[in-house]
């Protein structure tokens, strides 16, 4: 959202932690009610403000905590894949060795 003539939906990502909603709710409500009780023409400008410390706050943490469960799902594929490929390789080690000592002879 650039500007209040935009007039696009803005979403919200909803926080994981259920215990927190409360607090998550009442900032969330707290940013809306504040900017509307701003003369229109002042409002976004403020909503800017008040939106990137409840983004701060809340949303950039729950990012956060997403890419790191990613990176985590990531690591483990590509240990897997190594560890995959490194049995392969290991059991056929001897055998090529054994191929290449015949064909040198």
């Amino acid at each position: 959202m650039k500007s209040p003539d935009d007039n696009i939906v803005l979403t919200v990502l909803i926080i994981t932690n259920k215990e927190n909603y409360r607090d998550f709710f009442e900032d969330l409500f707290k940013v809306t009610r504040k900017v509307s009780a701003i003369p229109e023409e002042q409002n976004f400008a403020e909503f800017q403000e008040l939106w990137k410390v409840f983004w701060l706050k809340w949303i950039l943490p729950e990012k956060v905590r997403g890419y790191n469960a990613t990176l985590k799902e990531w690591g483990s594929i590509f240990t897997e894949t190594k560890t995959t490929i490194m049995g392969i390789v290991n059991s056929l080690t001897p055998l090529v060795t054994s191929i290449k000592a015949a064909v040198v002879k």
